[in-house]
């Protein structure tokens, strides 16, 4: 997104000032952006997209922080959030630093049940303790994005797995 851009908004038109290398968007003064804005400057298919208010801080210089969550057809995208800077005195945003996915498009109903995948890579053990298993959408492994089960386990040395909804497939750790 080079340039300015529009977007209009409750009858008003917001113009981007800058855009800058690492994709953080920077409002110009007097913007009128509303948060249902956001998807649209991000380019977002707002029927499949949704973001969660995750947490907000404030500074000592009027300023809110609000750390929003990205979701895909109502699952959470791990790594997929923006962060917005938010001018409490005049009211406005100054700047939207997006880490979105965009290029989502896949059935996200799994194929295989958690309690399949498990069974098949834990095995019934007494020794390993499932903590969570959570439906997530992973982009880190091969730089593509799948539907996985997200498990957090107990003693074991392994303590967080990912398994593939389709395939059954136990994916690789990444370092973080």
């Amino acid at each position: 997104l080079p340039g300015s851009y529009e977007v209009k908004s409750n009858g008003k038109t917001t113009i981007i000032e800058s855009i800058d290398s690492d994709g953080t968007i920077f409002l110009k003064k007097n913007n009128h952006l509303i948060y249902e804005d956001i998807p649209k400057i991000l380019s977002l298919d707002q029927k499949n997209h949704s973001f969660i208010l995750e947490r907000e801080t404030s500074s000592n210089y009027n300023e809110l922080y609000q750390f929003y969550q990205q979701y895909y057809k109502g699952i959470k995208v791990e790594g997929g959030s923006f962060l917005v800077k938010f001018d409490c005195e005049q009211n406005e945003m100054i700047y939207i630093s997006p880490h979105v996915y965009g290029l989502l498009d896949f059935d996200v109903k799994p194929t295989i049940s958690a309690a399949t995948a498990l069974k098949k890579h834990i095995g019934i053990s007494n020794q390993i303790k499932v903590e969570d298993v959570s439906l997530i959408i992973s982009n880190k492994i091969e730089d593509r994005s799948r539907l996985v089960y997200d498990v957090i386990l107990k003693n074991t040395t392994l303590p967080h797995i990912q398994i593939d909804t389709n395939s059954g497939e136990l994916l690789p750790q990444q370092n973080n």
